[in-house]
């Protein structure tokens, strides 16, 4: 993920983000984007959290374009509940899904922009 800035890396990971939801069938119900420029690595982390309701297919879809898309992603949490746990047993049944999807900011130097 590049940009100026890691907060602008981060906006591009939501879009992206957004962008797999829509081609899954997954409807985003909230997003946040944060940044993590603390760490020891010298790339600065951005994070996209999100809530979602979609079925297993839409789950799949997804969970396949974070693996599988053209960014390197990692997606260090998912949960999954059943939002009427009186339709589990159904194979249509709508999910509840809270996931956070992690990528690596690639900024350019201060002062030096194209």
């Amino acid at each position: 993920l590049t940009g100026d800035t890691p907060e602008e890396a981060a906006t591009m990971l939501a879009t992206a983000v957004a962008d797999l939801a829509r081609a899954s069938l997954v409807r985003l119900d909230a997003v946040t984007v944060r940044t993590d420029t603390t760490g020891p690595d010298p790339l600065p982390h951005v994070f996209v959290e999100a809530e979602a309701t979609t079925d297993l297919v839409g789950l799949s879809g997804l969970l396949r374009g974070i693996e599988k898309g053209p960014l390197s992603l990692r997606l260090p949490r998912l949960s999954v509940s059943p939002q009427n746990t009186s339709a589990v047993a159904e194979a249509t049944a709508i999910l509840h899904i809270r996931f956070v999807v992690e990528g690596l900011a690639l900024t350019r130097p201060e002062g030096r922009h194209q």
